[in-house]
C-alpha cells in the first residue's frame, strides 16, 4: 500500500476544513474567504462500502476524489478478464481516474473500495467553474497534478508496473506485478 501522493503534514484529512486549509497551503497568495466559502459549499462527501466501486469500467469519471480515511484500488481489465492493479491508496490521498476524469470519456479505470471508505470529491464541472471564477486555485490544480505525475513516475521508474512471462514449455502465463511502498523519501519493493 502507497502512502500518500498528497504532501499532506497535518494528519488525515478529517473534514471539508481541513481539506481547504490544506488546499489553501499550496496557494502562494491563500485563499479569499470567498473561495473558501465557495469550495465548503462545493465540496462533497461520499461513503462506499468494502468492495463497491467509485468507478465502474466504461462510465464516465466524473469526479475527483480525496480520500479521508479508507484503502481505495485502481484497476484495469486486460482483453482476458485479467485485473490489473495499478494504484493501492489510503487516506489522505486523491484520486482520479486521469484520461476520463479530464477529457471527460469513458473510463477504462476501475475504482474500488478495499474496505469501508469516505472521499470528499469535486465535480469535473464544478472544478472547472472554480478554476474560471478563481485563478488562483489554478495553482493548486497544477500542484497537485505535479505531485501526482511524479509519484506515478516515481513508480513506473522504480517499481514497474507488470511484467509478463510465457513459459513455453507448459504453455503458463505468469504476471508479476510489482508493488512499492514509498516512505520519507525512500523507496521499499515489496
Amino acid at each position: 500500500m502507497a502512502t500518500p501522493i498528497l504532501p499532506f503534514n497535518g494528519g488525515p484529512i478529517g473534514s471539508v476544513v481541513d481539506l481547504i486549509n490544506y488546499l489553501d497551503s499550496l496557494s502562494s497568495s491563500g485563499f479569499s474567504e470567498e473561495l473558501r466559502s465557495h469550495l465548503f459549499s462545493a465540496i462533497r462527501v461520499e461513503s462506499v462500502k468494502k468492495l463497491g466501486y467509485l468507478l465502474e469500467e466504461g462510465k464516465l469519471s466524473r469526479h475527483i476524489y480525496f480520500i479521508r480515511r479508507g484503502i481505495l484500488r485502481c484497476y484495469y481489465r486486460q482483453e482476458d478478464d485479467t485485473e490489473v492493479t495499478t494504484w493501492i491508496l489510503r487516506e489522505p490521498n486523491v484520486v482520479v481516474a486521469v484520461n476520463s476524469f479530464y477529457r471527460q470519456e469513458p473510463s477504462f479505470e476501475i475504482i474500488q473500495a478495499l474496505v469501508d471508505t469516505e472521499v470528499y470529491y469535486i465535480s469535473h464541472d464544478e472544478l472547472e467553474r472554480i478554476y474560471e471564477r478563481f485563478p488562483q486555485f489554478e495553482r493548486v490544480g497544477r500542484l497537485l497534478t505535479i505531485e501526482y505525475l511524479i509519484f506515478w513516475n516515481m513508480q513506473l521508474l522504480i517499481c514497474g508496473c507488470e511484467a509478463s512471462v510465457n513459459d513455453l514449455s507448459t504453455g503458463i502465463k505468469t504476471i508479476r506485478i510489482c508493488w512499492c511502498m514509498y516512505s520519507r523519501n525512500s523507496w521499499l519493493l515489496i
